[in-house]
C-alpha cells in the first residue's frame, strides 16, 4: 500500500456551507493515503496519490483553486474503469466529498471523469466495498443511480464541486467509512485515458 501523510501546512479546518447546492461541508480529513488503484500509469508523474494529497491546490479549503499544470493531476490509461481507493486512516461519518475534475487544457479536460461510481467500506478490506446508490434528485446524480461529475473548467480559478450526497438511498453506509473508491464509468470523450485533479473528504 502506498502511503501519504499530509504536511503540516495542510491544517484541519471546518469547511463552510456550499450555499449554491445546499450541501454542508464537514471537517477536512487529513492523513489520507492510497489503498489501491487500477495501476495503469501512462505518466509516472501523474499518480493517484496526486489526487488525494493536495497537489496542485492553492490551499486546503473548500474554495481552493486547482492548477492547470499536467503533473498536478492523476492520469490513468483506462478510458473505462479507471479507479483508485483512498484510505481515510480511521473511521468517519462521511458527509463531504469535494472534487476538482481534470483541469488541464481542452484535451486534458476531456479525460475528466464523467459518470462515476463511488463505493465505501467500513474497514480496510476492499472486498467489503459497497456502491453508493442515488435516487436521481441530487445535483451530481446521473440517471442510473450513480454520480455525474461536471467537466473541469480548464482555468486557473477552478474551485471544483461538492458531490451531492443528500440523494444517496443507502446513506447509512456513510455513517462509518474507512475506504472510499472512485471509479470512472466513462470520461468526457478523451481517447487516451481518464483522470481527475483532486478529491478531498470531510
Amino acid at each position: 500500500m502506498m502511503t501519504f501523510r499530509k504536511s503540516g501546512k495542510f491544517t484541519s479546518m471546518v469547511w463552510t456551507a456550499l450555499a449554491s447546492l445546499g450541501v454542508s461541508q464537514g471537517e477536512l480529513i487529513q492523513g489520507v493515503s492510497l489503498e489501491d488503484s487500477d495501476g495503469t500509469l501512462p505518466n509516472p508523474n501523474m499518480t493517484p496519490t496526486d489526487a488525494i494529497d493536495g497537489t496542485g491546490l492553492s490551499s486546503i479549503a473548500f474554495d481552493a483553486t486547482h492548477s492547470m499544470v499536467w503533473r498536478d493531476h492523476w492520469y490513468s490509461s483506462q478510458r473505462v474503469g479507471a479507479f483508485f481507493t483512498a484510505d481515510l486512516g480511521e473511521n468517519y461519518a462521511l458527509d463531504t466529498i469535494h472534487v476538482w475534475n481534470e483541469n488541464e487544457n481542452n484535451a486534458g479536460r476531456q479525460r475528466g471523469l464523467q459518470n462515476v461510481e463511488i463505493l465505501v467500506s467500513p474497514d480496510g478490506n476492499t472486498d467489503n466495498l459497497v456502491k453508493l446508490v442515488t435516487d436521481g434528485s441530487g445535483t451530481t446524480d446521473n440517471e442510473t443511480g450513480d454520480f455525474l461529475f461536471p467537466i473541469g473548467e480548464g482555468v486557473a480559478t477552478y474551485t471544483g464541486f461538492a458531490v451531492d450526497l443528500s440523494s444517496v438511498t443507502n446513506a447509512d453506509l456513510l455513517n462509518n467509512v474507512r475506504l472510499v473508491r472512485i471509479v470512472g464509468i466513462d470520461n468526457y470523450g478523451g481517447t487516451n485515458g481518464s483522470g481527475l485533479a483532486e478529491v478531498q473528504f470531510g
